[in-house]
């Protein structure tokens, strides 16, 4: 068991003395409704859901828009909800054939003292935001088959004032099964868990708060949702996802449950040390999506849209935009596109034997097997499939 993993259980029960586990039955819900084919599991997230972007996005071979629904937005004269602006974007997604994962955030300045950003932590605002959310998959389910996540980094100050995972599965045990009664074949995840600073040395790359998640699934939140969403934003390669993603599926079976991974936001800003070029910023996401295809998880890029003209911008965050100020693309949106396309219609297989810091990763259909290949290191010469081939950073494809 990884090292984090262990110290975040021995100090939960520790805490909490030794909790009932659940049993090991499995949600009921609805199923993810998406094949495993590329690339029916491969998103971006879009805050402008203009036609421009959007057309990027269909362009770049991309199935899923991740973008916020806000419920403030909605709901800026209380008792009220204006979906004007939520009917349009939601008729350009239909007519390119992208399906939306809504975020339904935040609170609502209607409801509480403070602003959008302080969280859902009092019975007014639980009721008020249930009822918007109820509104929001009663207007759109049929519609264009969303999916559907519950608030965003919910662990984070920045987004939820005071975090607390009680507060957080409070509301998501009142807003979920509202939801299902009022449509019950949904699609929901959570907690749309967010970065945090790494707690222990060993571990200083991987920055994933398991002590907020495993406070959420103690407290049951595997019950009502049908995956598990995160943010990874591991300070490095992308590589360093799969330490991750085993050791959340660990922590799932402690609690007797298995359900899906999705990454329902990462990316890259090439102003960080580690990704300091417009190539790096491209070999990581590219990386990114295949690792995740590989790990059966469903991946939301961040971000598509342009960068901004305005030259005060925060240029870190200006450095994850898949696109310049000008509209021109950056290399990352080109490298990636050519990875979707390369392997469309295809599945991941399996992974090839290989030495520790190379991988080769097949992806297969009934007619034809690609074999997607890179390495973490210095580039060099390996033999496949009988012939000398040269692997970098940048994956490059072989068919078999």
């Amino acid at each position: 068991m990884p090292r984090t993993l262990m110290i975040y259980l021995v100090t939960f029960f520790l805490m909490t003395g030794c909790s009932k586990r659940q049993s090991n039955s499995t949600n009921t819900f609805s199923t993810l409704d998406l094949s495993k084919g590329i690339p029916n599991t491969l998103g971006v997230l879009i805050h402008d859901t203009g036609n421009e972007n959007l057309d990027r996005a269909k362009q770049g071979g991309f199935k899923i828009i991740r973008m916020d629904l806000a419920w403030y937005a909605v709901e800026s004269i209380k008792g009220q909800y204006d979906w004007n602006e939520y009917d349009a974007v939601v008729s350009r997604l239909k007519a390119r054939g992208l399906r939306p994962l809504f975020i339904l955030d935040f609170n609502n300045p209607n409801y509480s003292a403070g602003s959008e950003m302080d969280g859902i932590d009092t019975p007014e605002e639980r009721e008020g935001y249930k009822n918007f959310a109820v509104a929001a998959v009663k207007r759109y389910q049929d519609l264009i088959n969303p999916l559907w996540e519950i608030y965003n980094e919910p662990n984070r100050p920045t987004f939820w004032s005071d975090p607390s995972p009680l507060e957080y599965t409070n509301l998501l045990k009142v807003v979920v099964p509202a939801m299902r009664q009022a449509k019950p074949n949904l699609f929901v995840m959570a907690p749309g868990l967010g970065h945090a600073p790494a707690l222990d040395k060993t571990d200083k790359l991987i920055k994933v708060d398991f002590g907020y998640l495993e406070s959420t699934f103690a407290l049951g939140i595997l019950n009502h949702v049908d995956a598990i969403s995160i943010h990874p934003y591991p300070d490095g390669e992308p590589e360093l996802a799969l330490d991750i993603y085993n050791d959340i599926r660990s922590l799932m079976k402690i609690y007797g449950k298995t359900l899906p991974i999705i990454s329902s936001e990462w990316g890259y800003s090439s102003v960080a040390a580690f990704a300091n070029t417009p190539q790096l910023h491209a070999n990581y996401l590219t990386r990114m999506y295949l690792i995740n295809l590989s790990q059966d998880v469903l991946s939301i890029g961040y971000k598509l849209e342009a960068g901004s003209p305005d030259p005060t911008a925060d240029s870190y965050e200006l450095g994850f935009s898949w696109f310049n100020a000008n509209g021109s693309a950056k290399p990352v949106y080109s490298q990636v596109k050519t990875m979707i396309q390369t392997l469309n219609g295809l599945s991941f297989d399996k992974q090839l034997p290989s030495s520790e810091n190379d991988y080769l990763m097949e992806f297969s259909n009934s007619t034809k097997t690609i074999l997607a290949a890179w390495t973490t290191r210095s580039a060099h010469t390996i033999n496949v499939y009988g012939k000398p081939i040269n692997i970098s950073g940048k994956p490059i494809y072989i068919t078999k």
